[in-house]
């Protein structure tokens, strides 16, 4: 075998081993490698670096239970373990069969072990399961236990799931489960059990549908381990239209900005409320009521702009905002821009010594553009002398065009268009510009 067709080899596969070719991975021995996944289970070695390649989509044989003639096929099963009688009023979650445990014997016990594991990677159980009569079925234990090549148990089962006795439905309810830690070194097989002892009540069976075991969000680092979480609730899932089955956390290649350096100015300024006339007041002079704002404010930023200064040692901003006054009589607008100097920014993410000066000239050599958040607030002051009171912060931020490597895991697939939206929604430069306000 070439070392060129081995290299090309490596690359198609998930799990890499450095190890001798026929020895499992200990220790920090095992690595992740990036490359897509194969459909089969089998491991490689070329020139004693060996790599293990996992089955992916469904790894239950016969989840359903719909084989013909045997609907057992693939699971072994004990003499407390039948298919249901829809005679008896049993159904099925999905087809026309379903496994049946307790019922012509009380203690029933089903398993399938599953080939294709590789340690490292994350996996999801999920199953259906359903009783005789509301609230009555027996204690069920669920198990999904890694296996060594000779099929001896590695540790502690990765799920010991207990359904507790008196609390499943005729109607079918959905058990979804994500292994809390990866496949361990040395995983070869996954066994799948499910077990219950009815006893003595004849009305304590339960039925089983529809066993589905997947390779979930495979996360060996940690470092993506709130992404891993949403990937892995089914209703978020649902809310944000995922559909890949399983997700990986890998170094991933992107294009991006990044943000080199960081100038933030506060900002805290007043300004007077134009009073608003309600009714006359006594005499004959015609003075009337101001009628003071009750209704609080808020702040829309209507434009941002910002340009270099002609010697390259500064970076002027301008901020437009509209402040949204409430009052009984209908909203109050007021318009003003922020204009702001920056002669020192800081690096991020050291945040040392300030870069200004000829140090700012050199560092914008490099700078392709920059982005500005406007973080600010407003509070009405003083009801017998209205005002109000803009404060927060500008921080203007300037980026570098960028190739990075990030830990992230790619939650969809298919073709993906990136726009954004134009006037009038868009926040343009600020022409022409509103009245200034002091800072």
């Amino acid at each position: 075998m070439s070392k060129s067709f081995c290299d090309q080899r490596f690359q198609s596969c998930r799990y890499n081993e450095n190890l001798s070719n026929d020895s499992f991975p200990t220790g920090n021995d095992a690595q992740m490698s990036c490359g897509c996944l194969s459909n089969s289970s089998e491991k490689v070695c070329c020139n004693g670096h060996c790599e293990c390649i996992p089955r992916i989509g469904e790894l239950i044989i016969n989840g359903g239970f719909e084989n013909t003639p045997n609907p057992f096929e693939h699971w072994i099963i004990n003499s407390g373990v039948d298919q249901i009688d829809p005679g008896m009023g049993d159904t099925s979650h999905q087809g026309i069969n379903a496994a049946r445990l307790g019922f012509i014997e009380p203690h029933g016990l089903i398993y399938q072990d599953i080939s294709g594991i590789c340690p490292g990677l994350i996996y999801e159980l999920d199953f259906f399961m359903s009783t005789a009569k509301d609230l009555c079925n027996a204690a069920v234990s669920v198990r999904l236990e890694f296996l060594d090549k000779y099929k001896n148990p590695l540790g502690n089962p990765a799920l010991d799931i207990l359904i507790p006795q008196n609390s499943l439905y005729e109607s079918y309810t959905a058990f979804i489960n994500v292994t809390r830690c990866p496949a361990p070194h040395r995983a070869f097989f996954a066994r799948v059990s499910f077990e219950t002892n009815t006893g003595a009540d004849a009305d304590g069976y339960v039925r089983l549908d529809d066993v589905s075991m997947t390779i979930s969000c495979n996360n060996p680092t940690g470092n993506c381990g709130d992404c891993c979480t949403i990937f892995n609730d089914p209703d978020r899932r649902t809310k944000f239209g995922i559909l890949n089955e399983q997700g990986f956390c890998h170094c991933r290649d992107i294009c991006v900005q990044e943000v080199r350096l960081i100038c933030a100015k506060p900002i805290d300024f007043v300004i007077p409320i134009p009073a608003v006339g309600d009714g006359l007041r006594p005499g004959c002079r015609g003075e009337r009521f101001p009628l003071n704002p009750d209704g609080g404010c808020n702040i829309i930023i209507t434009c941002a702009d910002e340009t270099l200064g002609p010697n390259c040692d500064r970076v002027f901003v301008n901020v437009g905002i509209q402040i949204i006054i409430n009052s009984v009589l209908g909203p109050l607008v007021i318009e003003r821009s922020i204009p702001l100097e920056c002669t020192e920014f800081f690096a991020f993410p050291d945040g040392g010594a300030g870069v200004s000066g000829n140090a700012l000239k050199e560092a914008l050599k490099i700078i392709d553009g920059s982005c500005i958040v406007a973080q600010l607030q407003c509070q009405i002051l003083d009801s017998g002398n209205p005002r109000v009171r803009v404060f927060g912060n500008i921080v203007d931020k300037l980026w570098k065009h960028e190739n990075l490597w990030v830990e992230a895991i790619r939650a969809y697939s298919g073709i993906t268009v990136e726009q954004e939206f134009g006037e009038p929604h868009k926040i343009g430069e600020c022409t022409p510009t509103p009245t200034s306000a002091s800072v």
